[in-house]
């Protein structure tokens, strides 16, 4: 599995197992158990028995011993059967458009999934309910039907299995799960290759992942009809409005219309690629929206604030005060090169992290306040080989992230571990206070200040948005030196 990890210092391939030097071995922990191989059991001369002259070896024998491994629990679960003739029905049912069958397959195949070995899966809980029913209303006795029987009798399974059957069998290849696995495999390339980040890639991935369970992993693409593509919209719109009755359910207008766009771009890709005919002629409908009003943005008061850069020593204060100071991320900080900072001006000079491989990236000069100038003397890395500003005590990233030949990604983001922890201690629990809001904060004092509220585009450094915002991408330095200024007065520290 090669892995390509940005930002850690690493050989030519990431390595996958852990190397003791003092038995010349290497070792992984995986679901609970410790796996162990000796470089000569991997074959290798003893010339080769070194980290840097083994660690190739050992990734290809971990990469066939992970495949092996999660191949015999998938193959181990006790209604593996079961559960692929349910998802075959579940498939053919989307096939046919018969969303609401699918829906309750797939909700039975949740349940199967976590039944215990001597567990009844061969009727669906709706069918065997149904048959206690029956019997308690009627005195038949259902005891001695067969599940099967039971099924089919108070189930829907004798039209689903009918279903299954003469649903053709697609070859995975160009299935809609085969074509999403090479859309995804081309993100996943663009991010090894460094034209998009690894976070973007692994959320295409989960979000496609979406769209392609709705539509039928196993079915051929040509079921994405015009019809389908409207009851996909009606279902995104439907987790809308039950995040409208629940926070903790549903999706928000802004997840649903990524989750939704992704799926169009990709149904783009398959026309692109001929492997679709036509496009669904509603596919760019200006109809499918998903608007809300707008909620109050939670915002964090002076009083937290105060006492969040009260509650931080060192380091840790040093990253609260790059965000508020210039609107940084955590990606903000971890990708900070020395080369970016200028102490004796006291200026960082940079474009946003996620805006750096786009046109649209602003280059912009931040002036820095005292405190942050004197806190970076004091914990820049000095390690001459290192480019990063800002390392944790271990000499890596303070984020990091990996993705993986699966298109799946790794990550450690030490900035958010040390932000929670310092809202826990000053017990900041109101909802909505995220590591995302508090480095808004400055931007959002600014649109509420007469005089500087223009100048908070280009202070998070996005893309011009209107005739201002490009007057202000153009404006003296000492507009936005003095907007920072002003922002140091509001917190007072």
């Amino acid at each position: 599995m090669s892995v390509q990890k940005r930002g850690k210092k690493s050989m030519p391939r990431a390595i996958l197992m852990s190397w003791d030097a003092g038995h010349r071995r290497w070792q992984k922990m995986f679901r609970g158990t410790m796996y162990r191989v000796t470089c000569a059991q991997l074959g290798l001369h003893e010339s080769k028995w070194s980290k840097e002259l083994s660690y190739q070896t050992a990734n290809t024998w971990w990469e066939a011993k992970r495949a092996s491994l999660e191949s015999e629990t998938v193959a181990a679960h006790p209604h593996r059967a079961r559960l692929d003739e349910l998802a075959r029905m579940r498939d053919a049912s989307r096939a046919a458009g018969e969303h609401s069958d699918a829906d309750e397959i797939a909700d039975e195949m949740k349940r199967v999934e976590v039944a215990e070995p001597d567990d009844v899966v061969d009727a669906t809980h709706d069918a065997l309910m149904r048959a206690l029913l029956t019997a308690f209303e009627s005195g038949i006795d259902v005891h001695k039907l067969d599940t099967r029987k039971i099924a089919e009798m108070f189930g829907g399974e004798t039209v689903w299995r009918d279903r299954a059957k003469r649903s053709s069998v697609v070859p995975v290849e160009t299935s809609v799960e085969g074509y999403a696995t090479r859309w995804v495999g081309d993100r996943r390339d663009e991010a090894i290759a460094g034209v998009r980040s690894n976070e973007s890639a692994d959320s295409l991935r989960r979000h496609l992942s979406v769209f392609v369970q709705f539509v039928g992993s196993a079915n051929a693409v040509e079921v994405i009809t015009a019809d389908v593509w409207h009851r996909w919209y009606v279902h995104c719109a439907g987790q809308v409005v039950k995040r409208d009755a629940s926070r903790a359910a549903g999706w928000s207008p802004d997840t649903a219309s990524k989750i939704f766009g992704i799926a169009r771009t990709f149904v783009r890709w398959l026309w692109e690629r001929d492997a679709i005919a036509a496009l669904p002629k509603n596919l760019n409908d200006k109809k499918h929206r998903f608007e809300r009003p707008e909620r109050t943005i939670p915002t964090f008061t002076n009083d937290e604030i105060r006492s969040m850069l009260g509650a931080a020593r060192g380091v840790h204060r040093l990253l609260l005060l790059l965000m508020l100071n210039t609107g940084a991320t955590q990606k903000d900080v971890a990708d900070l090169l020395k080369t970016e900072v200028d102490l004796e001006a006291g200026r960082i000079t940079r474009r946003r992290s996620k805006m750096s491989k786009r046109k649209a990236g602003r280059l912009v000069s931040y002036k820095l306040w005292p405190e942050v100038v004197s806190l970076l003397r004091e914990y820049t890395n000095t390690d001459e080989s290192e480019v990063r500003a800002l390392t944790t005590k271990s000499g890596q990233p303070w984020v990091w992230t990996e993705t993986t030949d699966a298109g799946k990604m790794r990550k450690s983001d030490n900035v958010a571990t040390v932000f929670n922890t310092l809202k826990r201690k000053i017990n900041v629990s109101a909802a909505g206070k995220s590591l995302k809001v508090f480095r808004k904060t400055s931007a959002t004092r600014l649109k509420s200040n007469p005089v500087h509220r223009d100048l908070r585009f280009l202070f998070l450094g996005h893309s011009e948005r209107s005739i201002a915002d490009r007057h202000y991408a153009a404006a003296d330095q000492s507009q936005l030196d003095a907007a920072v200024d002003w922002l140091l007065t509001q917190y007072g520290v």
